[in-house]
């Protein structure tokens, strides 16, 4: 029970980084982007699954970081972390060497 007869309000900014396009083709660009990246204070660095560090990105004074992605990346699944006064956090990144073309034939019936 709320024996004090108190209103108590709360305000929450959600704030995030995020990666597009997701998933990213190998030798293209990703840009994080989001209210979590503070520009001049920011810093995204991007492991392996085997928990290589592959690359450290700063924002410059941007609220968009860019990472163009070297050809001899190899495809798969990357988990980036960030960092800003802002927010810490974490979030995952698929690079993919090209996106599938998807063909379809018709069906034949004896």
């Amino acid at each position: 029970t709320n024996a004090g007869g108190m209103d108590v309000d709360v305000s929450l900014t959600a704030t995030c980084v995020l990666v597009k396009p997701n998933p990213v083709m190998v030798g293209g660009t990703a840009v994080f982007f989001g209210n979590g990246v503070v520009p001049g204070a920011t810093r995204i660095t991007v492991y392996s699954l085997s928990g290589e560090q592959v690359v450290t990105l700063d924002s410059a004074g941007s609220d968009e970081i860019s990472w163009d992605i070297p050809s001899d990346t190899a495809p798969g699944i990357y988990v980036y972390t960030h960092q800003s006064p802002a927010e810490k956090g974490i979030g995952k990144l698929t690079i993919i060497r090209q996106f599938p073309t998807w063909s379809i034939h018709p069906l034949k019936f004896p």
